[in-house]
């Protein structure tokens, strides 16, 4: 903190004063009015953003069993312990069978769920960065407010969050908001004090891994964090004192209960569909060290694009400033959380970088549907970049300023900015040019809602053509399976006449 003071006084002594512009909000509003202002700010705008091509994109995939097992539980038919996919847990079935009750029933009403939980992400990554990088004063002073939002700010325009995450109806779409959440109770849980925060650090662990198995790598970096600790490991063997992991970990079984109990009841269900794909992408064990390697570079290579928002192959020349700088400020922020010995978020994605790779083969098949591996990192990231803009190159930057004449530290500063700008503005671009690519190419969702909604002025039953088994429409997805579970939803009766 003492280097801090000196900066301070040595830019109040200068003839250039440095404004933040959050310390000028902050002068105008009390922070109980602008924190909340921000937030519904942010969610207002990210809900806008991922509202824009809905429905029409990406291609309908096969979320639509996803969207058929929520209609099913609505009108009473199952109450399932699993999703379709039974090695994912049922949150996002019954959130979206109670939001059919709320909004109806429809594809748009299904993906509107996605991304009102989507345009919640950017919060949640606001609150992380408050509390990972604010309350052990990583980013202090003026900038108090100013790091977390541009990390929200970073996530409000992700081009991988928007078009997966944001419009998908996948329960890994739900990932990144709960990892975000769940990673900020554990670090409030570490504190004196605030112990308490382990039980919602269990319950949204417990959550997230039912969104998606592909987080579980997650969890063993965090729990090797926790135990780094010699403190932390005298209280573990004090639980009568200490029993707050305990809880937590109770709180985290409850809610994975579904899958335990599940698989209790099968003989293990889950792992033998696992085991049944072990030849796809999604599950294969590594065939050796080289193997194991070669799945490590392509993981990274996706890794650096879904941080930089990128969707494009080729990948723009303009879009190479924002994969560059962004690494930059990653490797910036992990060197500078490892010094000051907060690395929660560095064991969080050190460890499911080398361990996912154990697992999952591939991360190109389908780009960039494949993003929903690694997008759920995202919140972590981009504290990291946040730090490292604000926490390690600001200050240096201001000291510099603080030496220079006035109009020529404005300019630096607003320089400083508008590059900072650009890494949140330009993911727009490259979301722009992937709906314009998918409408090109005829593959966005328009033939197949003109075709949907052409069964809707059939008034008896619908005869549907088996030869729509062979058109496909998305990822998992064909026309007939598309149709018949839009003509369920809508709760009108259908026939296949099989030849």
């Amino acid at each position: 903190m003492s280097d801090e003071l000196d900066q301070a006084k040595s830019i109040q002594n200068s003839k250039f004063t440095i404004h933040n512009s959050p310390r000028l909000l902050a002068g105008a509003l009390p922070s109980r009015v602008l924190v909340p202002a921000l937030l519904l700010l942010l969610f207002i705008v990210g809900l806008g953003m991922r509202l824009e091509q809905l429905i029409e994109a990406p291609p309908l995939s096969d979320e639509v069993y996803s969207i058929r097992q929520a209609n099913d539980i609505s009108r009473g038919v199952t109450l399932p312990l699993v999703e379709t996919t039974t090695y994912y847990g049922p949150l996002l079935s019954y959130l979206l069978a109670g939001f059919f009750a709320i909004a109806g029933h429809s594809f748009y009403t299904a993906r509107l769920l996605v991304a009102i939980m989507g345009a919640l992400a950017p919060l949640a990554v606001f609150w992380l960065a408050r509390v990972a990088l604010h309350e052990d004063e990583l980013v202090p002073g003026g900038r108090r407010l100013l790091a977390p939002l541009f990390a929200a700010a970073l996530m409000l325009t992700s081009g991988s969050h928007i078009v997966v995450n944001s419009h998908v109806v996948w329960p890994n779409s739900l990932a990144a908001l709960l990892f975000a959440l769940m990673l900020g109770s554990y670090i409030r849980g570490l504190r004196q004090g605030g112990e308490r925060w382990l039980l919602a650090a269990g319950v949204f662990a417990g959550l997230m891994l039912q969104a998606s198995p592909h987080t579980i790598p997650v969890l063993p970096g965090l729990l090797l964090h926790y135990l780094s600790n010699s403190e932390r490991r005298r209280q573990l063997a004090n639980p009568r004192a200490h029993p707050w992991p305990y809880y937590g970990t109770l709180c985290f079984l409850i809610l994975y209960s579904p899958l335990l109990i599940y698989n209790l009841q099968t003989g293990g269900g889950s792992v033998r569909e696992a085991e049944a794909l072990t030849q796809s992408y999604a599950f294969q064990w590594p065939g050796g060290i080289a193997d194991y390697v070669a799945r490590l570079r392509e993981l990274l290579s996706l890794f650096v694009r879904v941080i930089a928002g990128n969707l494009s192959i080729p990948v723009p020349t303009f879009e190479y400033y924002q994969i560059g700088v962004m690494m930059i400020l990653l490797a910036v922020g992990v060197w500078y959380s490892l010094k000051h010995r907060a690395a929660s978020l560095v064991w969080a994605i050190a460890s499911t970088v080398l361990l996912m790779p154990v697992f999952n083969k591939g991360y190109y098949a389908g780009f960039p549907f494949q993003n929903r591996y690694l997008s759920f990192l995202l919140p972590a990231c981009y504290c990291l970049v946040a730090l490292a803009a604000f926490g390690v190159i600001w200050p240096v930057i201001a000291k510099f300023i603080s030496r220079v004449r006035n109009s020529g530290g404005i300019m630096i500063q607003s320089g400083y900015y508008a590059a900072l700008a650009l890494l949140v503005i330009l993911p727009i671009f490259s979301l722009k040019g992937y709906y314009n690519q998918l409408k090109g190419s005829g593959q966005s969702n328009q033939k197949t809602l003109q075709v949907l909604e052409g069964l809707d002025q059939t008034q008896a039953v619908v005869e549907l053509d088996p030869a729509w088994e062979r058109i496909k429409v998305g990822p998992g997805n064909n026309l007939l399976l598309t149709a018949q579970i839009w003509l369920e939803l809508k709760g009108k009766l259908y026939i296949v006449k099989w030849r």
